[in-house]
């Protein structure tokens, strides 16, 4: 399993950056599809400096959307297992592979993730543990 995690997020991507600023985009759209706000655009954005997971707010690289967010339960599964995917519903959505939420680890070894589902805020860490493999803290 760890070869083909290392495949899929290292080797996938020829240009991880833009790779990962489509997939994520691409995933806020799906999300706004699914909710039924076509018309309301997501948020990017885009650091001042080229490292796009730095410590300082204006150097992070951000997608937000309008979606319905998702359950902790969707949190873990979404960003830990390959194949994983809740866009395979609609013909309308682009994403449905399963790959785009952990294209992040094709550029770092950790991110965040915020969703606000029903109404709470929640932060998750996403990281490769000790073994390789993604895993998932809640922080907050």
């Amino acid at each position: 399993m760890f070869d083909i995690f290392k495949i899929l997020s290292d080797s996938l991507y020829s240009d991880k950056i833009t790779s990962i600023v489509r997939e994520l985009s691409s995933n806020a759209r799906d999300a706004h599809i699914a909710a039924g706000k076509n018309d309301i655009p997501f948020e990017i954005h885009i650091p001042v400096s080229t490292n796009l997971f730095s410590s300082a707010d204006s150097n992070i690289f951000s997608v937000k959307d309008y979606g319905t967010g998702l359950s902790e339960e969707e949190i873990y599964n979404l960003y830990t297992v390959y194949g994983e995917s809740n866009e395979r519903s609609s013909n309308d959505c682009v994403g449905g592979f399963g790959i785009g939420s952990k294209s992040p680890f094709a550029y770092t070894e950790t991110f965040n993730i915020i969703s606000r589902y029903n109404g709470v805020k929640t932060t998750y860490s996403a990281f490769i543990n000790s073994d390789g493999f993604p895993s998932i803290t809640k922080v907050f």
